[in-house]
């Protein structure tokens, strides 16, 4: 899948932000329109937060935080998608950033919030046994069938590590657990 790039000169963005590199954080450097922009003064933050991501409005365009990190960083907007290792959105630190195509961000995926079992890959048939299965290279594979979670829990967290999930593959993300 083809990433559309903003048509904004990453010149621009220097022009108007600041990286922290040690927050992840993005800044302001001049005054903003204050009626576009809310708080948009020189040095406050830019980030617009949203639930799992920072988005910044810089001349009418609505971006991701963490593209405008890549692009300010390495001079170009990137060709795919980029993946938090850690799996937090939210932490736009450049050693947390990645180029990464979907297959590979899949697997970086938190655990849905309407998962039943409380673990990626392992669901519940009619009868009561617990079914482990993983996708790989968009193909869905079964693990087999298992009287208990925990045994379906290890055949599942074998494969994770066969196929070369993110260790933080199939996590609660922070939004999910903090309503808990």
């Amino acid at each position: 899948m083809k990433i559309t790039q903003p048509v904004l000169p990453i010149a621009r963005l220097h022009e108007l932000l600041r990286y922290d590199a040690e927050t992840g954080l993005l800044h302001w450097t001049v005054r903003r329109n204050q009626y576009a922009v809310k708080d948009a003064v020189a040095g406050h933050k830019a980030d617009c937060r949203g639930k799992t991501y920072y988005r910044v409005r810089v001349d009418d365009h609505m971006i991701m935080g963490h593209w405008i990190v890549w692009a300010m960083s390495y001079g170009t907007w990137p060709e795919d998608q980029i993946d938090h290792d850690d799996g937090d959105g939210l932490n736009n630190r450049l050693s947390n950033l990645r180029i990464a195509p979907q297959s590979e961000n899949n697997k970086n995926a938190a655990i849905r919030k309407d998962n039943k079992t409380g673990v990626l890959g392992v669901v519940i048939s009619r009868c009561g046994n617990f079914v482990a299965h993983v996708r790989v290279n968009g193909k869905m594979l079964s693990l087999g069938t298992y009287k208990t979670l925990e045994e379906a829990a290890a055949v599942r967290a074998a494969a994770s590590v066969k196929f070369g999930f993110n260790p933080n593959h199939g996590r609660v993300p922070k939004h999910i657990s903090s309503t808990v």
